[in-house]
């Protein structure tokens, strides 16, 4: 049975399967660029408005927690 996968399909797996594999070698490292990003804390998903929340990947509220 041949299963059919158009090309865009591919294109976002393969752009998934890299993040994983980065979040599974470098953990630490993947959430702080994950606000550089994205603009969103790595905890919640709430758009970050500070800098340096950005910078850290993380709102000031998971932060604290």
């Amino acid at each position: 049975m041949a299963l059919f996968c158009p090309k865009k399909k591919l294109a976002k797996l393969f752009l998934l399967l890299q993040l994983f594999i980065r979040i599974a070698n470098k953990p630490k490292e993947a959430i702080l660029n994950y606000g550089l990003e994205t603009g969103e804390c790595s905890e919640c998903g709430r758009k970050l408005t500070s800098s340096e929340s950005i910078r850290l990947g993380i709102g000031p509220v998971c932060h604290m927690n």
